[in-house]
């Protein structure tokens, strides 16, 4: 097991660096018959929404022990981005975090130190379902515990504005646009063809593209042609739909 999440780890980052395609969905839906079908459509991650979803802190361990059986690494969207959350979310076996609403460099600074164990972090050491409980305690240590898969997202103008800052931090390894809160920010909700919206997107692009840092966005709507289209416009960390929307869209029909 700890094997297998070390290198799911080592692979998602290697990927990145190299600028390839990371594609992932985000599961909302707290059944682990549903997620073990899409995950053998051989997604690179899955990410489970503690902050959308229907999904539970208690759901955790089965959804992810569901994950380990494949070759996705699971992760998590935080909710509330709590000390305790954290904590609970990497016990239950996730190797990374996606993490909402993120402002700024202080802010992001808290929710790395509640996730990582020290000394680079705060968060509590112990027994878990991520170690085994304790049979692969060491290996844990050295190589999951302070180095998880660590995505913020950029969703509202605050972000934007002190995005350069946030570009500068060494443990982050994409950042991750959620489309719809931050044109909401921008006061455009849903508008994505609007120009302040647009030319946010491309100020985005530019700084992440000067930083070197991997850049990611949620597509809603399950259409590979628009997905291949993020790709060719260098969104290597994209999020294919959510299990919800592959539900609605493939259960509607027309008479």
């Amino acid at each position: 097991m700890i094997k297998n999440n070390i290198n799911k780890i080592n692979q998602i980052r290697k990927v990145l660096k190299k600028k390839l395609p990371c594609i992932g969905t985000f599961i909302q839906l707290a059944d682990t018959n549903s997620a073990e079908i899409i995950i053998d459509n051989g997604y690179d991650w899955l990410a489970f929404d503690l902050e959308h979803g229907n999904i539970s802190l208690s759901d955790l361990n089965n959804l992810i022990r569901v994950v380990d059986n494949s070759k996705s690494a699971p992760l998590v969207r935080l909710g509330s981005c709590s000390e305790y959350e954290c904590k609970k979310v990497f016990e239950a076996g996730a190797l990374g975090v996606i993490i909402p609403m993120v402002k700024n460099v202080e802010n992001l600074n808290k929710i790395y130190e509640y996730s990582t164990w020290p000394p680079l972090g705060k968060r509590g050491v112990g027994y878990s379902r991520s170690n085994l409980y304790g049979k692969y305690f060491n290996e844990y240590m050295k190589h999951i515990s302070q180095k998880p898969i660590f995505i913020p997202m950029i969703e509202n103008i605050e972000c934007v504005d002190n995005l350069e800052e946030l570009m500068k931090l060494e443990y982050v390894d994409a950042f991750f646009i959620g489309p719809y809160d931050l044109s909401a920010s921008l006061k455009v909700p849903g508008d994505f063809k609007n120009t302040t919206y647009t030319k946010t997107l491309n100020y985005i692009k530019k700084i992440s593209k000067i930083y070197n840092k991997p850049l990611g966005i949620h597509l809603i709507e399950p259409n590979t042609k628009k997905l291949n289209k993020l790709i060719k416009d260098n969104y290597n960390f994209v999020a294919y739909s959510l299990d919800t929307v592959f539900l609605r869209y493939n259960s509607n029909f027309k008479i």
